[in-house]
């Protein structure tokens, strides 16, 4: 299995093209393809998917490196690192806007080239794992039959699953951004009156902890339904009681047949002095 990651190489100069394939493969990567064109480098990046792509801006034809970079990431997803020496604000402005992974102006140096690569590698490995991570939350909470409501330091409403909208009563579509009404208490868990499926009332658990939303300080609310664990303590504390009652009632009497036994055993002892 191959392991190395692949590179394509997106410039019109040949000699620099030839260059950066020379250091990049003495450094143990892979290149996947040297092009010279904006059509090119979608071409090849479609029919051979690299890991990154080197992209010079200026490049001759209908399509220069920035709308190649915007085509590329649009439809793969695949990190750019630009090659440039244009600093113009235009050009500048242009290629922010496909939101690269980095820049190395020209003439570049191998040091650079190989910091620029490996930079942009590890936080497109970052992004990937973050999104995986989001991903499988919002995955798990979506199907969870506890309410899960992420609220900010104001109690303002970030994040609620399909069970919380339920749970909670809420109506609007546009939920987020909106006040919860319930107390955020970390640390504490309290119960609440919750709307069950088929608008039933019901009791809910709510434990609230600290968290963490797209980088700021936060609450996750979770509340679980628990209406019937509720029932059954109800009645079974019922039927303690009526116990209770029961043998109250039973020893009661027993005592009373003691008392009635020891008072005829009187009267019989005075009986027989008689």
């Amino acid at each position: 299995m191959n392991n190395k990651k692949q590179i394509l190489i997106v410039e019109d100069e040949s000699i620099v093209a030839m260059d950066i394939r020379r250091t990049l493969q003495n450094l143990g990567y892979e290149i996947t393809g040297t092009v010279a064109s904006g059509q090119a480098a979608v071409q090849e990046a479609r029919q051979n998917p690299p890991d990154l792509v080197l992209m010079d801006i200026a490049l001759n034809g209908p399509m220069d490196g920035i709308e190649a970079a915007a085509q590329i990431r649009s439809d793969l997803g695949v990190p750019i690192v630009y090659l440039t020496a244009h600093t113009e604000d235009m050009t500048v402005d242009r290629a922010i806007t496909v939101e690269p992974f980095g820049y190395l102006g020209k003439p570049f140096k191998d040091r650079e080239l190989k910091a620029a690569v490996e930079t942009a590698l590890t936080l497109s490995k970052s992004q990937k794992e973050l999104k995986a991570s989001k991903a499988g939350f919002h995955n798990i909470v979506e199907k969870s039959d506890a309410g899960i409501v992420v609220v900010d330091e104001n109690k303002t409403i970030k994040f609620l699953n399909p069970m919380a909208k339920i749970m909670f009563g809420f109506k609007s579509k546009h939920i987020i951004g909106e006040k919860l009404d319930f107390p955020v208490i970390v640390g504490e868990v309290t119960n609440v009156e919750i709307t069950r499926s088929g608008s039933k009332r019901g009791v809910g658990e709510m434990h609230t902890v600290e968290t963490k939303w797209e980088g700021e300080p936060a609450y996750m609310v979770s509340v679980r339904d628990i209406t019937d664990r509720k029932e059954i303590e109800d009645k079974a504390r019922e039927h303690m009681r009526d116990l209770e009652l029961f043998h109250e009632a039973v020893v009661g009497r027993e005592l009373k047949m003691i008392e009635l036994k020891e008072h005829i055993a009187e009267l019989e002892a005075q009986l027989a002095k008689k």
